[in-house]
């Protein structure tokens, strides 16, 4: 496992060198950009709609603020090598996670030949470390999410609950839809796991800490108390905004964008 971990984390640098441009322009527009405007590189007139919608969360773009602001303080003024550090950085936590997932599930393979195809075949997927180098909300809330998951795999003392609900909660701060992925673990830790009930309010309470978190990075990002969940939702479920700007698909899509996104075309 170790050195297909290490295979994959060399091709995932050279990645994140060669990867200039985005994948989708929201890794950019709503990530990038809005670190962008709290460097002051960015003025407030070039930003996406959503930034006066107060409906994305600052979580991410305060993770990479963090990151560029000292570089920049450092003398580092290109941005193209500050994205760079800023993708390298997200390819490495999403192969911490990756690394974290599989040790986790490793356990559960029985069988020596099985368990060696799995760490054998794990540097071959060739689109893992493309996307791990992307600075969307996509991969830094699957990378978290995928963390929290693997802290649930195996034994499950109160300590691995609070901080598998804390990293769900990151998650849910970097992208609200994960929420589903959320419930849904919840769901299998109270009925299939059989978790007891102060171990399920454990797992809550990391949430809401890391909620709170989130709620103090969108008070940094928007300077005032805001609810950018609340808000998303009713922009583009009850008003339906992005949707009349950018159109929308049937249900029976997922048939084809699906296929579409992992690299068919």
């Amino acid at each position: 496992l170790k050195r297909s971990l290490i295979l994959l984390g060399i091709v995932t640098l050279v990645t994140a060198w060669f990867s200039a441009l985005f994948y989708h322009p929201d890794e950019h527009y709503q990530i990038l950009e809005f670190m962008g405007w709290k460097l002051g590189i960015t003025p407030v007139s070039e930003m996406p709609w959503e930034f006066s919608f107060h409906i994305r969360p600052w979580l991410q773009p305060l993770f990479y603020y963090v990151i560029a602001k000292p570089l920049i303080l450092l003398g580092v003024k290109d941005m193209f090598t500050i994205v760079f550090l800023l993708r390298l950085v997200t390819g490495a936590l999403s192969l911490t996670a990756l690394a974290s997932f599989a040790r986790a599930l490793l356990s559960t393979i029985e069988g020596e030949d099985e368990r060696r195809s799995f760490v054998r075949y794990l540097p071959l997927f060739g689109f893992l470390p493309y996307l791990f180098v992307r600075t969307s909300s996509e991969t830094l809330s699957g990378a978290l999410f995928a963390i929290g998951l693997s802290l649930t795999i195996g034994e499950r003392p109160l300590r691995r609950l609070a901080l598998a609900g804390f990293f769900c909660g990151l998650a849910f701060e970097c992208r609200y839809q994960i929420a589903f992925m959320g419930l849904g673990l919840f769901a299998w830790l109270a009925v299939v796991a059989r978790t007891r009930s102060g171990g399920l309010a454990v797992f809550l309470g990391g949430g809401v800490c890391a909620v709170l978190l989130g709620a103090l990075a969108n008070r940094w990002g928007y300077g005032a108390w805001v609810f950018p969940p609340y808000n998303y939702f009713h922009a583009n479920i009850v008003e339906g905004v992005a949707a009349k700007q950018f159109g929308s698909e049937p249900v029976f899509a997922f048939l084809y964008l699906m296929p579409a996104q992992i690299f068919f075309a």
